[in-house]
């Protein structure tokens, strides 16, 4: 309502200091007329060991997507890149929160081999990412930070993130991932740019 809309920005506006989460959250707040603003980023949990990923025993490019099976994280436009574009060096492993924990099925679109697992409990987090070289979060809605995203590069994964919102804020763009439109074309350019030098994503991002 306008005196909920009223009420807060009162609020916001005597306040000493506005905290958001991003930058892209804070150019918001900024846009509205909010100019006392930090940006205090939410950081990955310091109580996880963040050990380097190790897909030694795939000869593809094991490409993840653990945002759930919804629109707005971008999971039908990732598949439907996959199908379109067809790799034939990258398989795919998904995460299903919509499942248990012990699921899992294997399956294909078209000739990609595609690994879909259950929800994962956060304190085997770590041993995911350990499974993936590329993590992708194509999200079309913009998100206030995206933590799967800091965590995944955490444990030395490639990261193909949208830029939309905060989530692939930390993202150096051609050196730790690659940032795109959440768009099918975009999508499918980094399809392609991943499954032509497949290689160089096998290896722990940073090192050459």
């Amino acid at each position: 309502s306008i005196e909920r809309i009223e009420y807060l920005a009162d609020l916001l506006f005597g306040a000493r200091e506005v905290f958001t989460v991003s930058e892209a959250f804070a150019e918001i707040y900024r846009k509205n007329g909010f100019n006392k603003i930090r940006v205090n980023r939410n950081g990955i949990s310091s109580s996880q060991i963040w050990t380097p990923k190790d897909t030694s025993d795939s000869n593809r490019v094991i490409c993840g997507h653990i945002g759930g099976m919804s629109a707005h994280k971008g999971f039908f436009l990732l598949k439907k890149a996959i199908e379109q574009v067809q790799p034939s060096h990258i398989s795919m492993m998904l995460v299903d929160h919509s499942k248990d924990e012990s699921y899992v099925e294997k399956t294909q679109w078209g000739d990609v081999p595609v690994t879909i697992i259950g929800r994962v409990p956060q304190d085997c987090i770590v041993d995911l990412y350990r499974q993936l070289d590329v993590l992708f979060a194509p999200s079309i809605w913009p998100e206030s930070y995206g933590l799967v995203t800091r965590e995944a590069a955490a444990c030395g994964c490639w990261v193909v993130a949208s830029n939309l919102g905060g989530i692939g804020e930390d993202v150096i763009d051609g050196e730790t991932g690659i940032i795109i439109s959440p768009d099918l074309t975009s999508i499918c350019d980094a399809v392609e740019k991943i499954d032509q030098n497949a290689q160089i994503f096998k290896q722990v991002c940073g090192v050459q």
